[in-house]
């Protein structure tokens, strides 16, 4: 068995304590705001993703009624070759 000093054993504790609050805090947090992860209910298919709303008339676009002014669309890609 491996020995660890005293204040080794403080500094492990307190870090993986201060990890275990952080993640708890951020998940109590988001599911208080009522966060939850995104569904699969919408499919875009990336060969004809020009012809689906609204990334058929991508840029720069004013928004009447919204909380924002300008909305912003376009389209990225990864991992092209």
């Amino acid at each position: 068995m491996m020995h660890m000093h005293k204040y080794e054993k403080w500094w492990l504790t307190l870090g993986t304590s201060s990890l275990v609050l952080f993640l708890v805090i951020l998940g109590i947090s988001a599911f208080h705001q009522g966060h939850e992860p995104p569904s699969a209910k919408a499919y875009v298919d990336p060969e004809r993703v020009d012809e689906y709303k609204p990334f058929n008339e991508p840029g720069l676009h004013k928004v009447e009624g919204k909380d924002w002014d300008y909305e912003l669309v376009f389209v990225a890609s990864a991992f092209l070759l």
